[in-house]
């Protein structure tokens, strides 16, 4: 999307290693933000997702470091979120915006998972222990819940 919207690729950085939402926003502020001292980037996705990408990537790039306060934290990296296609057929769509609706309410400011995961440590800790895509708890699970339509499964 950045380069068909004439970004040169060398100002472009992906973060390509996460599994799901929570880790994409970590990841891209450890990896790439924190490190190169980044004071802006563009977060794009597609429409029925970018509620919840939303509350997750203002959360993590708001909450302090070991070194930080939060209130040093809010202004040290704006974020642009830019909405595209998903290029996903449209019952496929519908389908994924139903599980996005039922679960940004986990993420919304203010809910426990905020509260739970107010420091880059303690986002750190739940990221590799609670959250499925990266916690050691997963292996012998299922990829993915026994409900979800493998059509579906494919969209993630």
């Amino acid at each position: 999307w950045l380069l068909q919207h004439g970004v040169p690729h060398h100002m472009i950085l992906e973060e390509s290693t996460s599994m799901e939402t929570v880790g994409n926003a970590l990841f891209a502020r450890v990896m790439h933000t924190d490190v190169l001292s980044l004071k802006h980037i563009a977060v794009i996705n597609n429409g029925w997702h970018m509620p919840r990408t939303m509350h997750v990537f203002s959360h993590v790039f708001g909450v302090p470091s070991g070194r930080e306060c939060a209130h040093e934290r809010a202004h040290m990296t704006v974020l642009t979120f830019v909405e595209c296609a998903s290029g996903l057929e449209p019952t496929i769509e519908l389908q994924r915006l139903a599980r996005e609706k039922a679960s940004i309410s986990k993420f919304a400011p203010g809910g426990k998972w905020q509260t739970d995961t107010a420091t880059l440590e303690l986002l750190h800790l739940w990221l590799h222990r609670e959250n499925m895509a990266y916690s050691v708890q997963r292996i012998g699970r299922a990829a993915f819940e026994p409900s979800i339509d493998p059509a579906v499964a494919k969209s993630y």
